[in-house]
């Protein structure tokens, strides 16, 4: 455990692959349980501190291609819905999928359970994933692919 607690291993990136399968199983419909999940009630809380941590750093330009990554109803990337052309959404939970969001329909696709992302090189302008990684056993395989597609 010490590797882990000293920073010179990440826990889940050594797992196997069941291993990885049994936690993405498990996780796919977590947050949509945790939050006792009903479309008519919910509200988003976060944009002020998405705004802050994260939109105020980009500049505001027109973005062709957007991925959200585990951006459930995608309710994150409503600030920059103008700027987006097409989004994509890459989400495993069959609830928590937003038919609109501002002007976009949103393109939901369901993750690999290897963590590898099904899009070429250099396909998106921009890729949120706010709140997401934490529930990622293999992270370091998937921010190698989150980069590889940005």
């Amino acid at each position: 455990m010490k590797e882990y607690f000293d920073g010179r291993k990440l826990y889940g990136d050594d797992f196997l692959f069941e291993e990885i399968k049994k936690w993405y199983d498990e996780e796919a419909e977590g947050y949509a349980e945790l939050l006792n999940y009903n479309l008519n009630s919910y509200e988003y809380g976060y944009h002020m501190m998405n705004i802050i941590h994260g939109f105020n750093k980009i500049k505001r330009q027109k973005f062709e291609n957007v991925l959200g990554f585990g951006s459930a109803l995608g309710y994150e990337l409503e600030p920059l819905s103008t700027f987006i052309g097409q989004l994509t959404i890459i989400e495993p939970s069959d609830k928590l999928v937003n038919t609109r969001i501002g002007n976009l329909v949103p393109l939901y696709v369901k993750p690999s359970i290897s963590g590898s992302i099904s899009f070429a090189d250099d396909s998106f302008d921009l890729i949120t994933c706010f709140g997401t990684l934490h529930h990622i056993p293999n992270v370091s395989h998937v921010l190698g692919e989150l980069i590889r597609v940005c």
